[in-house]
């Protein structure tokens, strides 16, 4: 008996779907009606799915403004799926292939025959240690999506699942079939670095379906006692439960609750897939050591979305946290908040960055982080506030740091106990050696008491200033 690949039951029970109505155009759909109906719970796979299976014109997808019938053509997925219901027809070259999935589909039903090899002698791979094989590649798979493009760790696990499958089903299998089918890879010339990355992932996704098909069609044919011998799995519970890393300076911390508010919303993920240390519901367990698990989470996490700000860049520990991320060669999404990206140096400057600032690039980030962790991005109606007041407090903060540096005649320097500070008028202190330097405004820290007396520090280099009582 032939399996069915989880992507025919899902074109079958579109199929099924789309013919519950009395015509095309007084039965619309939604991608939320066909997830209730197909039981796929993942949007991106349907509206995938569909689009492959009009690509194949096996379907027609269309919607109605009166009585004229506005094909898809190359609508945006965002405006034709998300917005408003659609229509989708049976094209008559596609008939027969559905017709078909709805016999393989009886054919499932019916009692299942032993495996045998086409001319009866091949001894195939016993079921049993197939899966022994089969499922720790799948369990594998994940290491493998940070590595690039064409990288030889990937060649190497293709090869074997490749064999594995070739001594488990006989010649002409669609497991066979379909894992051949999944390797078939499609880019352009002027692709970067990333954008291969990603479609490697998407191959890559590919083939785990197929092995899953794979392990669950050798499963049928084991009895009770016939389970196979898995190997203990190493348990890594920041790998397995923590999606989001957010690195930020604690003094962000608005702006950090609004990115994590965002990130929940667009892809319903519980509190302990996104770790914000300064985030109610988001920090550290109580007890451990900080240093040590914000750098064992920065690496373990799937994405880490950078908050770059005037306060991150002025933060060793968020510039640690980066640089870490950077040099691993992992998912690195910088987001810019009162930071333009000439204003960026080292590694990060490298990188592709995002502005807070612009709702469509918000729109972006969840876009890449939807690809990058495989998850579902939700109806744009459920966050679409949190855009709002992401670019809100981004605006904020980009126009509070755009502060006009004051005309040298305008600065002076005054002597207030033992330290020397710059004041434009009334205005200040600042600190003499970050304003020549860096030519940086910011306020130095109120006084503070210390034995000596009162003291302030600079929030740019760190340095303190010390003041003693006037006599």
């Amino acid at each position: 008996m032939l399996t069915m690949l989880p992507s025919e039951k899902l074109e079958l029970a579109i199929y099924r779907a789309a013919n519950k109505g009395p015509g095309p155009v007084n039965f619309g759909l939604s991608i939320s009606m066909l997830s209730r109906l197909t039981g796929e719970g993942d949007h991106a796979a349907i509206v995938d799915r569909l689009k492959s299976l009009e690509a194949e014109n096996r379907i027609m997808l269309s919607k109605y403004s009166g009585d004229s019938r506005l094909p898809r053509a190359d609508s945006p997925d965002r405006a034709f799926f998300y917005s408003d219901s659609f229509f989708i027809e049976i094209a008559p070259q596609g008939r027969k292939f559905f017709e078909n999935l709805e016999q393989q589909a009886e054919d499932e039903k019916k009692p299942m025959r032993v495996r045998k090899s086409p001319d009866g002698n091949t001894q195939l791979m016993s079921p049993k240690k197939a899966i022994e094989i089969l499922t720790p590649m799948v369990n594998n798979s994940a290491f493998l999506s940070g590595e690039p493009f064409g990288s030889p760790k990937r060649e190497q696990w293709t090869h074997t699942a490749e064999g594995a499958l070739a001594r488990s089903f006989a010649p002409g299998s669609r497991i066979l079939d379909g894992f051949s089918a999944a390797q078939a890879i499609a880019f352009n010339a002027n692709d970067t670095d990333e954008q291969l990355r990603r479609v490697a992932n998407e191959n890559l996704a590919a083939q785990v379906a197929v092995l899953n098909s794979a392990i669950e069609q050798l499963g049928w044919e084991l009895g009770e006692d016939e389970q196979p011998v898995m190997p203990t799995k190493q348990t890594n519970a920041t790998r397995v439960e923590l999606e989001i890393f957010i690195s930020h300076s604690s003094k962000d911390k608005a702006l950090a609750e609004a990115v994590t508010d965002l990130l929940k919303s667009a892809f319903h993920l519980t509190p302990d897939q996104i770790r914000c240390s300064s985030v109610d519901g988001h920090r550290l367990p109580v007890g451990v050591d900080t240093q040590s698990k914000l750098r064992e989470e920065v690496n373990a996490a799937n994405v880490v979305i950078g908050l770059v700000t005037p306060n991150s860049l002025a933060s060793s520990y968020v510039m640690f946290e980066l640089g870490a991320r950077w040099g691993a060669e992992l998912f690195l999404a910088p987001l810019l908040a009162g930071v333009t990206p000439g204003g960026l140096s080292g590694p990060l400057s490298l990188l592709n960055a995002l502005s807070a600032s612009d709702e469509n690039q918000i729109h972006q980030l969840l876009d890449d982080v939807s690809r990058e962790l495989g998850a579902q991005l939700q109806s744009t109606t459920s966050y679409l506030k949190h855009v709002s007041t992401l670019k809100l407090l981004a605006d904020r903060l980009a126009n509070a740091s755009v502060v006009e540096k004051p005309s040298e005649s305008e600065m002076e320097i005054r002597q207030v106990g033992a330290a020397n500070y710059y004041f434009a008028g009334n205005k200040g202190p600042y600190c003499q050696p970050c304003y020549d330097e860096k030519g940086k405004r910011i306020f130095l820290t109120p006084p503070q008491q210390w034995s000596g007396g009162v003291r302030r520090k600079c929030e740019v280099c760190n340095k303190y200033f010390y003041e003693k009582p006037m006599a």
